[in-house]
């Protein structure tokens, strides 16, 4: 008990006390609620819902360290291109969400066209795996997820990612020059993931 105690206030530092926290947690609440509330929810417990995309997001990775690093600081410019090039296809905050249902269904809502599928999470509770129906030629990647109560960002393989965005793009009916350009952009980062940060 005295070591989850560390944990948490260490956790909390930054943003609120553990005075704070314990003070607006019900007597029927549990340790774990106290827990989640510092440090969010696993990916089984939090993923369920609706999430409404905010824009790109990337992650660089890389056996040197010091690349891992230089890359890092190029990420906010990288991002920016990104959501340049996506918002050009249609997609923009707002406009895009992921709904994820407690029977491992989910909807991914993109340029007006609901596209369903099922989703496994991994053991490991930070990979999920999307695999989309016949409308996307039964399209399966798996991604990297970081999800908290309220935000969520998403990340996949980059070929992985232009393959369901040309598809999703090609069944709305927006084929756009931008998607070209975006390819040529992503091949000239080697080991970038690349996907959508989300809040509720």
């Amino acid at each position: 008990m005295a070591a989850m105690l560390a944990v948490i206030m260490a956790g909390s530092a930054s943003a609120q006390s553990l005075k704070d926290i314990l003070r607006g947690i019900s007597k029927e609440s549990s340790l774990k609620d106290v827990v989640e509330t510092v440090m969010g929810t696993s990916l089984n417990a939090s993923l369920v819902g609706t999430w409404t995309y905010t824009g790109s997001a990337v992650k660089l990775k890389s056996d040197n360290a010091l690349t891992e690093l230089a890359g890092n600081a190029a990420v906010t410019t990288v991002t920016d291109k990104i959501d340049s090039y996506l918002a050009k296809v249609g997609i923009k905050p707002g406009s895009f969400q992921y709904t994820f249902k407690a029977d491992s269904t989910f909807t991914t809502k993109v340029l007006k066209k609901n596209l369903s599928g099922t989703y496994t999470v991994a053991e490991d509770k930070e990979t999920v795996t999307l695999v989309y129906g016949s409308q996307l030629q039964l399209l399966s990647m798996t991604g990297e997820a970081d999800v908290t109560s309220s935000t969520a960002t998403l990340v996949f393989e980059a070929d992985k990612f232009l393959d369901f965005i040309e598809k999703a793009a090609a069944v709305a009916g927006r084929n756009n020059s931008s998607l070209a350009t975006l390819v040529t952009l992503l091949e000239n980062y080697d080991g970038m993931m690349i996907g959508f940060t989300m809040k509720k």
